[in-house]
């Protein structure tokens, strides 16, 4: 349903920026939410709003941000921390702020809360995730997203909630995927932790975009007296292991190999252990640290997106193979990628 009033939290990072422009594109009238030393540079090229206020350090600020909205996607959120337990405080007291506006307007928006596959852990291969499974975070930010779950469940009865739950998210503008690209398509090799093949889902970030909005339109809310209604996994049909996931990107890349260099889990322990250590000297939380380790170390994570497509309905996408083209042309013509080189010729051997 175009031509609403939305509201966008976290709307400068990597999926809230796309998210906000998917919405301009068909016609809703959005209203940004960021903080005062947010990098606004994207936004402002936009036709957008932009509302300054921190969802965490200042909360009388939402409801002003809120009122006479239609639909409110909230995104806003820590993924890593120079201190894990700063995951769970930050989310959950951001979370419940964002509910709490919501909840105080005479006309209540719709809430989309974007969570994660982290919330509720780790699958086997051949059983995927459901929504009714069960929360059994392993690391701090599942739980901290886990947390904000259960805290818009106490919201059921006063708001329409709905919440989606993606796995690992690439493409166009993601920084820290941008690193597997660079390392690719640079040396042709990708880095895997460990000697378990352990199963990912994953989706593009433009898939995602299209689940949100659907589930914003079509989809079912929380309700207090059910465990699964209204909550979405939002994930690609293909699933990949972590060294066949480099293996597409170097495909996507045009290298005809790629090498899969595995890293003994005793080895990268020791480098999250120093990126912990090197993030707390800088002031700056770092992506790799003991947290995502845990969460890489700790078995497949595997989802079903059958609830989704049975419920909402989203149209067929492309392959992931073609997102990550996608993807990797979009980084060359930012210059984040050096232009693509015709001879590949020379690329290394493949080794599993």
């Amino acid at each position: 349903m175009s031509g609403q009033k939305v509201l966008v939290t976290g709307a400068t990072g990597f999926i809230g920026s796309r998210l906000v422009r998917r919405l301009i594109s068909r016609g809703d009238d959005v209203t940004c939410l960021a903080r005062k030393s947010s990098n606004l540079s994207e936004l402002e090229k936009l036709n957008c709003s932009i509302v300054f206020a921190d969802v965490v350090e200042e909360p009388s600020a939402l409801s002003a941000a809120i009122a006479n909205v239609d639909t409110v996607y909230h995104l806003a959120a820590l993924t890593c921390a120079i201190r894990s337990r700063d995951l769970v405080r930050i989310n959950t007291t951001g979370t419940r702020n964002v509910l709490k506006a919501c909840a105080n307007q005479n006309c209540p928006p719709t809430l989309v809360f974007v969570s994660s596959l982290a919330a509720v852990g780790t699958s086997s291969t051949s059983c995927p995730s459901v929504e009714s499974d069960p929360r059994q975070p392993v690391s701090f930010y599942g739980r901290s997203k886990a947390a904000c779950e259960l805290i818009a469940m106490e919201y059921a009865g006063q708001l329409s909630i709905s919440i989606v739950r993606p796995p690992i998210v690439l493409g166009d503008g993601d920084r820290t995927g941008l690193k597997l690209f660079q390392t690719i398509d640079k040396l042709g090799w990708h880095l895997t932790p460990g000697f378990a093949d352990h199963v990912y889902s994953v989706i593009h970030v433009d898939d995602l975009v299209t689940d949100l909005i659907g589930v914003a339109d079509r989809g079912k809310r929380l309700a207090q007296d059910s465990e699964a209604q209204g909550i979405y996994f939002a994930s690609s049909d293909e699933t990949f292991t972590f060294a066949a996931l480099g293996t597409l990107i170097g495909q996507a890349l045009g290298r005809k190999r790629t090498r899969i260099l595995r890293c003994p889990l005793p080895l990268t322990w020791m480098f999250a252990a120093v990126s912990e250590v090197t993030s707390r000297l800088r002031s700056r939380p770092e992506f790799v640290s003991m947290d995502k380790l845990r969460e890489a170390r700790a078995g497949s994570w595997v989802c079903s997106n059958a609830k989704l497509k049975a419920e909402v309905g989203v149209a067929p996408t492309p392959t992931m193979l073609q997102r990550m083209e996608q993807t990797a042309a979009w980084y060359r013509r930012q210059g984040w990628l050096k232009a693509e080189r015709t001879d590949r010729s020379h690329a290394p051997t493949a080794a599993a």
